[in-house]
């Protein structure tokens, strides 16, 4: 049994020594050091949840003196942490409560379970101290532990808080970065203007003296290339001017979109040899929502693909389509070496890339999931890893008649 002083001494160490900058793993390796030595101590297990969807489960091995962290899933942080009134105290069957489901725990292991609780006795984590079978002098420490429990939630609540504080800062800075580039961005698009109407002009006019055949083909493929980036240069000035933009939504086919989208980037693929192959479902497949977005949508997908591939000895982009569960699914599958795996949990939030500076601005896949959800589709990472990523896109199906009229499976608001 730790003496009175050994046991003040290690809760001031606790409360002057914890350092709320730190991470789940530095805040284990620290209760380590401090339970150095206790009689039995097996391992250290810390389970917190910042967000909803995400609890980190943290354990330290007394044996090796080192920590590893295990991000947990959200349908399994109810598993993890739940509130049992036989959870605080001597452990009984963890089996039964589903703690053992992470295959963290010996079945043979003595154990303690503090809840950690913050303000309004909310839920935030579990401290676990495992003890080997055969030691029981830990058992007269008990009071003990909880009283450094006490302390220690106190101390990872206001760490949890400072990283909280931290991460509205950086939503700040983001929203500021957004403002900013609205403001170039209208003023980008005002210089625009003018050059693009006489682009769109000689286009036009050179598409009247051109005959059938390759030039006539190309000179659609500016005209068309050009009016989509009229519409983009329209709601960029709509928009600075303070106005909203209101586009007529339409029936249209996906693979129209996704033609549009392989036309805009045919000199990429060409220059980067960039294997493309398609499978499409037999029949024509419709979805509903303004073209010129959804190009956009599917644009930024393969442009992202095309940068990621540009290393690689095989560079293969397979784009397929077909219908699941009332959905339209447009899977695209390439050959790039997989994501970096630090920056999967913000993968679609705004400006978060893997390139080097002045490669990308981090806003293709935020913005093609956004403008997916917006016709009540999405944007997904099925897969990623070394032989490659798919990206999955799922959009509303309809039904159209030649006409493009809707018959049935409206997804508008209110249809």
């Amino acid at each position: 049994m730790a003496t009175r002083n050994v046991q003040l001494e290690l809760l001031n160490r606790l409360v002057t020594e914890f350092h709320v900058q730190g991470s789940p793993v530095e805040w284990v390796e620290f209760l380590g050091s401090l339970l150095e030595g206790w009689p039995g101590l097996n391992r250290i297990i810390l389970t917190l949840r910042e967000i909803e969807d995400q609890t980190t489960l943290t354990i330290y091995d007394t044996s090796g003196r080192n920590a590893t962290m295990i991000p947990v899933p959200g349908d399994r942080c109810t598993t993890l942490d739940k509130d049992l009134p036989s959870a605080e105290g001597l452990g009984g069957d963890f089996r039964a409560e589903g703690i053992m489901e992470a295959d963290f725990l010996a079945a043979e292991d003595d154990r303690l379970w503090f809840r950690l609780l913050g303000r309004a006795n909310a839920r935030f984590g579990a401290l676990i101290l495992t003890f080997h079978p055969r030691s029981t002098a830990w058992t007269k420490d008990e009071q003990f532990l909880a009283r450094f429990t006490d302390h220690l939630q106190v101390c990872l609540e206001n760490a949890l808080l400072y990283r909280r504080i931290q991460r509205y800062q950086r939503e700040l800075r983001q929203i500021n970065r957004f403002a900013i580039m609205g403001e170039i961005a209208g003023e980008v698009a005002h210089e625009l203007n003018g050059p693009l109407t006489i682009l769109l002009g000689n286009a036009q006019l050179l598409m009247k003296q051109l005959d059938e055949g390759m030039l006539r083909e190309l000179g659609e493929d500016i005209l068309s290339a050009g009016l989509r980036c009229r519409d983009a240069v329209q709601r960029l000035l709509v928009v600075a001017r303070g106005g909203e933009v209101h586009l007529q939504p339409e029936v249209t086919s996906l693979e129209r979109i996704v033609d549009d989208a392989l036309q805009s980037l045919y000199c990429v693929f060409k220059e980067r040899a960039i294997d493309v192959r398609l499978f499409f479902s037999q029949g024509p497949l419709y979805t509903w929502g303004v073209s010129s977005e959804l190009v956009q949508m599917v644009t930024h997908l393969l442009s992202n693909a095309c940068d990621a591939m540009q290393d690689q000895p095989v560079r293969r982009l397979i784009l397929s389509s077909n219908r699941k569960d009332g959905s339209l699914l447009l899977r695209c599958s390439d050959t790039e070496p997989g994501i970096d795996p630090s920056i999967l949990p913000d993968l679609f939030k705004p400006f978060i890339t893997s390139k080097p500076p002045g490669k990308g601005t981090g806003l293709g896949l935020s913005s093609a999931r956004r403008i997916a959800r917006k016709y009540g589709g999405d944007v997904l990472l099925e897969n990623t890893g070394p032989e490659g990523t798919v990206f999955s896109v799922l959009l509303p199906a309809v039904h159209s008649t030649q006409g493009g009229e809707v018959t049935h499976n409206d997804p508008r608001p209110g249809r």
